[in-house]
């Protein structure tokens, strides 16, 4: 690989999926993990107390879980549907589509955002995690992080990257 391609390549990972990861998961401060507790259909709901200053709010899941071998030949999942209501109504609501990257025993971790909160005033907000379909994963742990002043990605940074892993890969094809 040519030194300029590798330098593109390289640059266009940390301006495209690195920086986009970074937003999401790694802006803003933790002020608090909480513990979820398994139902038959999901989770406990959580209640949080969110002030203005912590504005904007990210809510992560964070999940463990484990299986056997899939004989079927499909990957296993879960499938879950998370609600937000504030006051009563609905402030977000995202499917939640998490899948082994493999088909045989194994154990895996899950980071998922849930949603990002504009927080105006002093509220409390009501988190409900409903599963959708069976289970082909056993849970073993759940939380949710807060996160307090989170930032969102730039997407026209993300874009360029994605272009610059485009160039990369094109000079790579035809270059020999």
């Amino acid at each position: 690989m040519r030194p300029v391609t590798l330098a593109i390549f390289i640059l266009g990972l940390l301006l495209g999926p690195g920086y986009f990861l970074y937003t999401k998961y790694l802006t803003g401060t933790a002020a608090g993990t909480y513990p979820l507790t398994r139902t038959a259909r999901g989770f406990e709901p959580l209640v949080l107390r969110l002030p203005p200053e912590m504005s904007p709010v990210r809510l992560i899941l964070r999940l463990s879980a484990q299986h056997g071998p899939s004989f079927g030949g499909a990957t296993p999942r879960n499938r879950y549907r998370a609600t937000v209501l504030s006051g009563g109504a609905t402030a977000a609501e995202t499917p939640i589509d998490l899948a082994s990257n493999t088909v045989e025993s194994s154990f895996q971790e899950f980071g998922h955002v849930l949603a990002t909160l504009d927080v105006g005033q002093a509220s409390e907000y009501r988190l409900q995690i409903e599963e959708t379909a069976e289970p082909g994963m056993q849970v073993t742990g759940a939380s949710v992080e807060v996160r307090r002043n989170v930032g969102e990605p730039d997407m026209r940074v993300v874009w360029a990257g994605v272009a610059m892993l485009a160039v990369a890969v094109a000079g790579l094809v035809f270059a020999r």
